[in-house]
């Protein structure tokens, strides 16, 4: 490298030690899988297996479709259409996503994936395909059929929180987030980027937003699945069903915690009565 002429000179740093690593084989701990040399063929010939299994013939390469830092998606044509791999990180933020989805799926056969394959240790999951996720612009009329989906979704999960739990729902509910709010204002790591005063100014909130989790809880509202990533990125509209999808960050807790964007909206994106016919509409299947 030291003899090379880069047309970016910047990326010499990087090629270098990427070399480095290869060489030593000291990989950062946190660099996720799919970015890691092998994983792509290990991948590739799970999935082989796994249509060998289902007896689907690969007509086409595996090809990724989407890398980011938590999660990766890759895709093949089959002779039954498309099917996709995903992989999510396995940080502590996250579920196991592919047992999620898996129950969900027999939960609600009509609104979640189609998971045809599981691997649980690697947090693996191929799904047949279901078409294209909707417009962000889609109508309103369309978005309170999906609102009034979630809705009664989480009221029929709650008499599945326990099996949720047991596959992998992370726990978030109001009482155990009370106790780690003191945990994390005091997290170095969390707080590294603050300046002195601003992390005392926040210590100052913590009494006030275990408060808050009380008088939530106090509603009576049960706690329930929630979604964690919900926009309309993350539902699509398949042979006349709309399928929520993307559960990585699924949990349960507070199931308004869904709605986090219809109640607040961003600076961008003020209040309008779009949004408060959306409320009413999720609201109302919890009131009936």
């Amino acid at each position: 490298m030291r003899n090379q002429s880069l047309k970016f000179p910047e990326h010499k740093s990087v090629i270098e030690t990427y070399l480095t690593e290869i060489e030593s084989g000291d990989i950062p701990e946190l660099r996720p899988p799919w970015a890691r040399e092998g994983w792509l063929q290990s991948a590739t010939q799970w999935i082989d297996k796994q249509l060998l299994e289902l007896n689907y013939q690969r007509l086409s390469p595996v090809e990724c479709i989407r890398s980011c830092g938590i999660s990766c998606v890759l895709r093949v044509k089959t002779s039954v259409g498309n099917i996709y791999l995903k992989e999510s990180s396995k940080l502590p933020l996250f579920c196991n996503e592919p047992v999620v989805t898996a129950e969900l799926a027999n939960l609600f056969p009509a609104h979640i994936p189609n998971v045809l394959s599981v691997d649980t240790q690697r947090h693996w999951m191929l799904l047949a395909d279901f078409g294209e996720p909707i417009d962000r612009n889609t109508p309103i009329k369309l978005q309170k059929d999906i609102y009034r989906l979630l809705a009664q979704i989480q009221i029929k999960s709650v008499q599945h929180i326990d099996n949720l739990l047991s596959v992998g729902c992370l726990d978030r509910r109001l009482n155990w987030l009370a106790t780690q709010i003191d945990v994390l204002f005091n997290d170095e790591i969390a707080l590294s980027q603050l300046q002195a005063d601003e992390i005392k100014q926040l210590q100052t909130f913590a009494p006030y937003l275990e408060n808050l989790c009380s008088q939530l809880a106090s509603y009576q509202i049960p706690q329930t699945l929630v979604h964690g990533d919900l926009h309309l990125g993350n539902v699509a509209f398949y042979k006349d069903s709309y399928l929520l999808f993307d559960w990585t960050d699924s949990c349960i807790s507070h199931p308004f915690f869904d709605m986090f964007e219809l109640f607040f909206p961003r600076p961008d994106k003020p209040f309008s009565s779009a949004l408060k016919d959306l409320q009413e509409e999720y609201l109302a299947q919890w009131t009936a």
